[in-house]
């Protein structure tokens, strides 16, 4: 009997590895979509696959989807605080990584700095330090492709730098963060940043 019951075991983690698979492929599929119909610019139709597409891939894969509908959404000039608000409040880390997606699609500044903000909140509220350091150098970035006073973009990355220092861990990073802080106020034509300011669609499926 405990035979049978370990063949059953068997079975049924194949059957799960089976479904994963699956999911994942339904998932990059997806994406591949989402990607080709942002490349055309059919904003319309990139939004209709990606409500389409959450009926068909599993929850627990969905973090990609929810960032295309962010973009979709903001391309078409509509607001993506509705399909924000729909997320897991748990999901701390989905969730600042698709107001971060949000921040870099939305048309108009004021959303973007809404965004962005909004995503450092969320990041320090369930502390997740890691995560908020390189989520203030992404604001940094955008404070010098909007052209933001300097001091607001050395101040973000200060800021990176003291928490990657408070974490146990956090010496191991130091020296890069530094480099970019000293980097980011020795660079006075802001190149980098400004290559940021582009329409992106591409995003992780992670």
């Amino acid at each position: 009997r405990s035979a049978g019951d370990g063949e059953d075991g068997a079975e049924g983690e194949g059957e799960g590895e089976q479904e994963d698979s699956e999911g994942l492929l339904q998932q990059h599929l997806f994406v591949l979509l989402f990607e080709c119909l942002g490349d055309a610019e059919r904003w319309a139709d990139g939004l209709k696959a990606v409500n389409r597409a959450f009926s068909h891939v599993p929850a627990t894969l969905q973090r990609p989807l929810w960032q295309y509908k962010v973009v979709f959404l903001s391309k078409l000039g509509r607001s993506a605080l509705d399909g924000l608000a729909k997320m897991k409040e748990s999901d701390s880390k989905l969730q600042a990584k698709v107001w971060s997606t949000l921040g870099q699609a939305a048309s108009d500044q004021r959303t973007q700095l809404l965004a962005h903000v909004k995503a450092l909140e969320i990041l320090e509220k369930d502390t997740q330090p890691a995560e908020r350091a390189q989520y203030l150098v992404e604001f940094a970035e955008w404070c010098l492709a909007v052209r933001l006073p300097r001091s607001d973009a050395e101040n973000a990355l200060l800021s990176a730098l003291d928490t990657l220092l408070d974490m146990d861990d956090g010496h191991e990073y130091a020296p890069a963060a530094m480099a970019a802080v000293e980097g980011e106020a020795a660079d006075d034509t802001g190149s980098r940043a400004d290559s940021r300011t582009g329409s992106r669609m591409s995003v992780g499926t992670g």
